[in-house]
């Protein structure tokens, strides 16, 4: 099924197309891209990555309550300036693409019940571990650093700025 890029969608399931994912690999010499030997697989590709980045908090609300995916979103204020609410960023835009690169060869969201131990008993002394890591050990640089200024704190943390 072709991907939906549909701006504010109710079924839009990722942000670029292939064709713009081509292009921006094409541009950055990323052969991994070029060698994907199908379409179809591009686009599963790109729907990992949208869902992957729709995992983060952001700042801002979304435009509707429709809509199936994070963007396009209100109350977004980059380096001091208003963000659209009508377009897809072009940093949300790039961090998808790098993560469909990603997601490609491997997953980017690590299965958190890996089987390690949480808990050991010597003797009478018993150890509990956490079962939960937040990031489950994987980062991803340039995609993090491309989403940094989107991101909140997470939790119920606003930003606040004085005008």
């Amino acid at each position: 099924m072709a991907l939906d890029t549909t701006i504010g969608g109710s079924t839009a399931d990722s942000y670029v197309t292939v064709a713009e994912a081509d292009t921006y690999h094409a541009n950055f010499g990323n052969t991994d891209w070029a060698a994907i030997s199908t379409t179809q697989l591009k686009e599963v590709a790109l729907r990992k990555a949208a869902q992957y980045l729709d995992t983060k908090t952001f700042q801002g609300i979304k435009v509707t309550s429709t809509q199936s995916l994070e963007w396009p979103r209100y109350n977004v204020v980059i380096d001091g300036y208003d963000v659209l609410s009508n377009a897809i960023p072009a940093d949300i835009k790039t961090a998808q693409m790098e993560a469909a690169l990603i997601a490609s060869a491997q997953t980017l969201t690590p299965n958190l019940s890996n089987g390690s131990v949480i808990e050991e008993t010597v003797g009478k002394i018993t150890k509990r571990y956490s079962d939960y890591t937040k990031d489950g050990g994987k980062k991803w640089p340039l995609v993090d650093k491309l989403l940094a200024g989107y991101v909140t704190g997470g939790g119920n943390f606003h930003r606040v700025q004085r005008v």
